[in-house]
């Protein structure tokens, strides 16, 4: 189905594999080109593609759980380093299945039996459908970019779920900096409000992958999102250059000279601070003394 100048389509019309394997610009890729040696990383990564790793397995299976649709999870065994288990989770990758020690399993089936406790939670997954893929174009490069939506409610609010170490809002609003929640957040509000979808708000679900496995729905402010359209306009515009020229630079050539970060300088001033520089004093008066 068509919605502005691109498609809207839902999970069942495009699964996640083909939607990863869409040359369209995502805000995955886009949070990767800004990161340091950025466009070489993705340019390998679209050449030789990205191996499954067991980093995300436990969020996946947590947003199955979730969202109630995703990729088959498969139990692999208690241990990993047995021959047994090493080859069903090859077996499983291929597959396209999430592979999980059975530890894992049970955290994973946990977390989904915390999340459906939330109400908040559950009342935004109530209403409307899972894994809503979009496609348009950027209108200042024309390039092609896409999105996939973990629930789109017919009210238009857009909802993603998230596995973190820590669901406080202290804590969330730097995951939102270090992973590029920020951008991900305008990316979706922007794309869909080009294919006329009447979104109006983001809003996460973050769930902590510890026991009691809480729950807290975020949402960014309008200073949040002003950054993520500044950071996304830099990417598209990065990817733009990148296809034009054909180049995917990676760390500068040549000697680059670095400064200390300025956490360790202000650990270095107050470490001579005028009461520990007396206290030094005086514990060398004792050696001299001597």
């Amino acid at each position: 189905r068509t919605g502005g100048e691109g498609m809207i389509l839902n999970h069942d019309e495009i699964d996640e594999a083909e939607y990863h394997r869409h040359p369209a610009l995502s805000v995955s890729i886009a949070k990767n080109l800004l990161k340091p040696g950025g466009p070489a990383k993705v340019n390998w990564d679209m050449k030789h593609g990205r191996a499954g790793s067991r980093v995300f397995d436990l969020g996946h299976a947590a947003h199955k759980h979730a969202l109630g649709v995703g990729d088959e999870l498969v139990d692999i065994g208690t241990d990993l380093r047995t021959k047994a288990s090493r080859e069903a989770e090859a077996k499983a990758r291929m597959a396209g299945k999430v592979p999980l020690r059975t530890a894992d399993m049970q955290v994973a089936g946990a977390m989904g039996a915390a999340s459906k406790a939330h109400s908040l939670a559950m009342e935004l997954l109530s209403d409307g459908r899972p894994e809503v893929s979009l496609f348009g174009e950027d209108g200042k490069t024309g390039r092609l970019i896409r999105g996939r939506i973990d629930w789109l409610r017919d009210d238009g609010i857009l909802v993603d779920y998230k596995t973190t170490e820590s669901a406080s809002a202290k804590k969330f609003a730097s995951s939102a900096i270090d992973f590029g929640y920020h951008m991900q957040a305008a990316w979706y509000l922007d794309l869909a409000t080009q294919l006329d979808i009447p979104a109006e708000r983001f809003v996460f679900i973050a769930q902590e992958k510890k026991a009691p496995y809480l729950v807290n729905v975020i949402e960014l402010d309008a200073d949040f999102l002003h950054l993520g359209r500044l950071h996304n306009r830099e990417a598209i515009d990065l990817w733009d250059w990148c296809l034009t020229n054909g180049k995917w630079p990676g760390h500068p050539d040549g000697i680059t000279t670095i400064a200390p970060p300025a956490w360790a300088m202000r650990q270095f001033d107050e470490q001579l601070s005028p009461d520990v520089e007396a206290a030094f004093a005086d514990f060398l008066k004792g050696f001299t003394n001597d």
